[in-house]
C-alpha cells in the first residue's frame, strides 16, 4: 500500500476542506515560503499520533467510538505551535486529517480520518475521534487477511538536517532507537541506525551517491558487549576517522539512507525536508536517482532547490500555492514538460511562484526570443528609457516555432492551468511570409480566440525580430555609423544601391533572390502553417518589395553582413559559424549593445514593450 491522498480540513493553514493527491513513492512538494509544505509533514506525523492512540491496549483493534481518546498537549512537541490554537484555521476548534490508502495496481483503497477538537482548557489536551468509522473497520480486515498487525503497519520517519552527531552515543535497542526518531531525534542515533542498518547495502548507496570509495569499520561483538559508547568509524584512504567528524554532506546522507535501512513496516514512509541542503548539487541529482530506486520506502521530499525539481518527472511534482489551496484540490502537475517549465520560466519553482502572483504568460516560438526581449530590456534600463520594464513581473513560455501555433497556444494553456488557473496570455511571433492582411486575418481569427479575454498578439514589422533592424532607415543608418565608422554619405550610397538590387530581385523571377526565396516559401506553406494557407508568392513578394524589411529574413541579413564586410574589409561581430541564423542574432546583439539614448530603439521594439507593460499593470 502507499499514501495516495491526504485531506485538511481547517487544520493550521489549510482552511476548509483540502485535498493532496500523490502519484506514487516519490513525491516532491514544492512552493513559495509559508504556503504550508512543512505543514503536510506535520499533518502525517500527528495523523500517525492519532492512529497509534486509537488503537486498543492489546494493539489488535482500535477503541469504540464510545470510548473518548485524548492527546496531551505536550505531547504534540513535534508540531511548530506554540498554543494550542495554532492547530486550527483560524477562530475553529474542530480540524480534520485524514489519510487515503491504496493498494498499488489495484482500486482497493481505505479512507482513515481522525478529527481532533481544542477543549474550553487552553493548552491541556485535543480529543481524537475517528471518522467514518466503517473504514477503520474495513481496514482492520484488510490487515487481518494479509496477516499485518495493525502495529506493524505503517511507520513514519522524518529525516534531519544533520550537521553534526553525538560525540557519545550509547548503545540502543531497536525500541528505543524508535522512540527517539519518533520524539523527533533521529540524528541523536545516527550511528545506531548504520549499526542497525546492512552495512554493506549502506555503503554500497552512500558510495554511489558520495562517488567516492569509503568502508564503515564498526565493532566488534565483544566491544559491544562491554562498551557504553559506539565507537564507529569511517575507513578512506588509509585513514580511520570517526564518523563524527565526517562533513555535512556525508552525515545527511548517512540520516537519509540509514533512516531506510531501519524500516520493516508494511507502509514505511520517509519524510525528507530540504535533502539538498549540506549537499552539493552533484551529489543532488545522484541521491535523487537512488532514493527513487528504493521500492519498500514511499518518499515524501520537500525542497527550494530547482536544480533538484528539473530532474524530476512532472508526476513526483506537487506545486502548492494559495490559489489551489482554495479550490480544494492539490494534485502532481502530470503532463506539464518540466525540462521547458525549467528554461522558460527560469527554474521551474521561481518561475511556478512568479506564475502564481502575477498570472502573466507571453508565448514566444523560441527561446531565443525571451533572450532578445531581456537583452533588450537591460539595454533599454541602462538608458533610462521608459520602455523598460519589470520582467519579473511576467512569465514567457517558447513554443518551439510557428508550425500549429494555433494549437500549441491552445495546449499550452492546457497544461500550464493545471498550476496555476486564471492566467492571461499573449503571444509574440515572427511574420515570417504573411502579407499584412493575412497576418491580420490569423491574429483575429485563430490567435486572440486561443488565447482568450484580455489576450494580444504582437508580430515584428519585418519578417522577423531581426528583421526590424531595416524597419527605420535613419536609425539603421544610425546604427552602421556606430558600428563601421563609415560617414552618412558612404552609409547612404551603399543602402541605396543594395536595397534598390534587392528590391529588383524580388521582381525577377530569373534571380537567385527570387528563387531561394520562393523555394523557402514553398517549404512553409503547408497544413501546419494555415496562415499561408492564401498567400501566393508573388504578392508577399510585391509588398515585401514596398517594404524592404518584410524581404530581410535570415539568409538575406546574412547577404547583407557579407557585402558590408567585403566592400568595406571589416568584420561586424566575430561568430562561431556561418549559419544565416549566427549573422542574423549577431547583428540584432551588436544593435542591442549599441543603444546609447531613448532615441536610437527602433518604434517596433517601443510599441512591444508598451504592450507587455500595459499587460502586467
Amino acid at each position: 500500500m502507499v499514501i495516495s491522498k491526504i485531506m485538511l480540513k481547517d487544520f493550521k493553514s489549510y482552511k476548509d476542506t483540502v485535498e493532496i493527491k500523490f502519484g506514487g513513492r516519490f513525491n516532491v512538494i514544492i512552493g513559495e515560503n509559508n504556503i504550508g509544505k512543512s505543514t503536510i509533514f506535520e499533518a502525517l506525523l500527528l495523523w500517525e499520533k492519532c492512529y497509534n492512540e486509537s488503537l486498543t491496549s492489546n494493539k489488535k483493534n482500535f477503541y469504540s467510538q464510545s470510548v473518548p481518546l485524548y492527546i496531551s498537549f505536550d505531547e504534540l512537541y513535534f508540531l511548530r505551535i506554540t498554543k494550542d490554537e495554532d492547530l486550527f484555521y483560524g477562530n475553529k476548534r474542530t480540524c480534520e486529517i485524514g489519510v487515503e490508502f491504496s493498494e498499488e495496481n489495484s482500486e482497493e483503497n481505505f479512507y482513515l480520518t481522525f478529527s481532533l477538537t481544542k477543549p474550553s482548557i487552553e493548552n491541556a489536551y485535543v480529543r481524537v475521534q475517528r471518522m467514518a468509522p466503517e473504514q477503520f473497520d474495513a481496514f482492520k480486515e484488510k490487515m487481518d487477511s494479509i496477516g499485518t498487525k495493525l502495529t506493524e503497519f505503517l511507520f513514519i520517519q522524518q529525516t534531519e538536517l544533520v550537521a553534526k552527531v553525538l560525540a557519545k552515543e550509547p548503545y540502543m535497542f531497536p525500541g528505543q532507537i524508535r522512540k527517539k526518531i519518533e520524539k523527533g531525534r533521529s540524528h541523536e542515533v545516527l550511528r545506531n541506525k548504520i549499526l542497525s542498518s546492512d552495512i554493506e547495502l549502506l555503503t554500497e548507496r552512500m558510495k554511489r551517491v558520495l562517488d567516492c570509495d569509503f568502508d564503515f569499520k564498526v565493532p566488534t561483538r565483544t566491544a559491544r558487549e562491554k562498551e557504553e559508547y559506539i565507537n564507529l568509524y569511517v575507513t578512506q584512504n588509509g585513514k580511520k576517522i570517526d564518523v563524527g567528524l565526517q562533513g555535512s554532506g556525508f552525515l545527511q546522507v548517512a540520516e537519509i539512507f540509514s533512516s531506510m535501512a531501519i524500516m520493516d513496516n508494511a507502509l514505511n514512509v520517509l519524510l525528507i525536508d530540504e535533502p539538498d541542503s549540506h549537499i552539493s548539487p552533484r551529489i543532488q541529482n545522484k541521491l535523487l536517482d537512488c532514493l527513487k530506486e528504493i521500492s519498500n520506502v514511499q518518499v515524501f521530499v520537500i525542497t527550494h532547490n530547482d536544480n533538484f525539481v528539473s530532474e524530476l518527472a512532472a508526476e513526483d511534482i506537487i506545486f502548492i500555492n494559495s490559489e489551489n489551496k482554495n479550490t480544494g484540490h492539490i494534485e502532481a502537475l502530470n503532463d506539464i514538460n518540466i525540462d521547458v517549465l525549467h528554461s522558460s520560466l527560469g527554474g521551474v519553482i521561481t518561475g511556478l511562484t512568479r506564475l502564481q502572483k502575477n498570472k502573466r504568460i507571453i508565448f514566444t516560438e523560441g527561446d531565443d526570443d525571451i533572450a532578445y526581449l531581456k537583452a533588450m530590456n537591460e539595454a533599454f534600463k541602462r538608458v533610462n528609457s521608459p520602455s523598460a520594464i519589470d520582467f519579473s513581473k511576467i512569465s514567457f513560455w517558447y513554443i518551439r516555432g510557428k508550425d500549429n501555433m494555433n494549437l500549441k497556444i491552445m495546449a499550452n494553456k492546457q497544461l500550464l492551468s493545471q498550476a496555476v488557473q486564471g492566467c492571461k496570455y499573449a503571444v509574440i511571433f515572427d511574420k515570417d511570409y504573411s502579407t499584412e492582411d493575412t497576418n491580420t486575418k490569423f491574429i483575429n481569427n485563430d490567435i486572440l480566440r486561443r488565447l482568450g479575454n484580455s489576450s494580444w498578439a504582437h508580430t515584428h514589422n519585418g519578417y522577423c525580430i531581426e528583421s526590424v533592424l531595416f524597419s527605420e532607415m535613419d536609425k539603421l543608418k544610425k546604427f552602421l555609423n556606430k558600428i563601421t565608422g563609415k560617414d552618412e554619405e558612404t552609409i547612404n550610397t551603399f543602402l541605396d544601391e543594395y536595397f534598390y538590387e534587392l528590391k529588383q530581385s524580388l521582381s525577377n523571377v530569373q534571380s537567385n533572390i527570387y528563387f531561394n526565396m520562393k523555394e523557402k516559401f514553398k517549404s512553409q506553406k503547408k497544413p501546419t502553417r494555415p496562415e499561408l494557407d492564401n498567400v501566393e508568392f508573388d504578392i508577399y513578394a510585391g509588398e515585401a518589395a514596398q517594404n524592404i524589411h518584410y524581404a530581410m529574413n535570415k539568409d538575406n541579413i546574412r547577404a547583407f553582413v557579407l557585402k558590408i564586410e567585403e566592400e568595406w574589409g571589416i568584420t561586424l561581430f566575430q561568430r562561431e559559424d556561418d549559419a544565416s541564423e549566427t549573422f542574423a542574432s549577431g547583428l540584432l546583439n551588436k544593435y542591442i549593445d549599441s543603444i546609447e539614448a531613448a532615441d536610437d530603439i527602433y518604434n517596433d521594439y517601443v510599441i512591444l514593450f508598451q504592450k507587455i507593460r500595459d499587460f502586467i499593470i
